[in-house]
């Protein structure tokens, strides 16, 4: 789901939330945050910025922050875009300089470590809308699974493929991608999805063929059908972003 879709639920199913929405930013207050942090608002944050200046929910207080608290650098110089009970928990957004549209969202976890979320506010507002804070698949329950993902490395396989994005992808992400992705990896005969990083060396475009690796995190189920020569697709929840075929298994950690 990218910003537009977001935006068109929460007109459609806004009663069925406990979401206030704010007004949307003016394009005063967002030069006003521009010029105070030094850095342009990546295109799709903007969208949804222009449509509700953040917002309010009542389970414990949830908001997405307003953009003149983003703005007061002399509240906090973090980016914090989210946060709940007054920042008892905060979720930060960092912007690369040098390309706005190339961000992240991280959590801040009680030992001031980072875990990297997502490089989409779409996918960020999906995973609160599906299961707000406590719920599976929810906020916590998503730092939780990358958390374990990054404590099991005996079971990470990295494979190098051929790999293409389709016109889907456009929604998702900005082209050409100079970033690695986490995206859900899918495999012919696999009756579920595995978690994955792609890692990217070279600029990708879409519709077009690229030799990749990606790490893989090797599932019991998948033991016999990660095998070179197999096709698999890559997705984000359940919108299929890119398909590949395996060309070999260049590492295995072992069990």
């Amino acid at each position: 789901m990218d910003i537009p879709n977001i935006i068109n639920y929460l007109k459609t199913h806004l009663d069925q939330t406990d979401i206030t929405l704010n007004p949307g930013a003016s394009q005063e207050l967002i030069a006003r945050f521009e010029e105070a942090r030094n850095s342009k608002l990546p295109d799709d944050i903007r969208l949804f910025y222009e449509f509700s200046n953040g917002f309010n929910s009542k389970e414990d207080d949830f908001n997405i922050v307003p953009l003149e608290d983003l703005a007061d650098i002399t509240y906090h110089e973090e980016l914090f875009i989210a946060q709940f009970l007054i920042y008892c928990d905060a979720w930060e957004l960092e912007i690369d300089l040098n390309n706005p549209d190339s961000y992240g969202i991280f959590v801040i976890q009680n030992d001031s470590s980072k875990i990297v979320l997502t490089n989409s506010f779409a996918e960020f507002l999906q995973r609160f809308l599906n299961g707000g804070l406590y719920g599976k698949g929810g906020l916590y329950d998503w730092a939780e699974e990358l958390q374990r993902q990054k404590q099991d490395h005996s079971k990470e396989v990295v494979i190098v493929a051929n790999l293409i994005f389709s016109g889907n992808a456009s929604s998702y992400y900005r082209f050409p991608i100079r970033e690695n992705l986490r995206l859900s990896f899918l495999l012919n005969g696999a009756a579920i999805a595995t978690p994955s990083e792609l890692i990217v060396d070279d600029a990708i475009k879409f519709n077009k063929s690229y030799r990749v690796q990606i790490i893989v995190i090797n599932q019991d189920v998948l033991e016999d059908l990660i095998y070179i020569g197999n096709e698999f697709h890559l997705a984000t929840f359940t919108i299929l972003l890119a398909k590949g075929t395996i060309l070999s298994i260049s590492k295995r950690f072992p069990k």
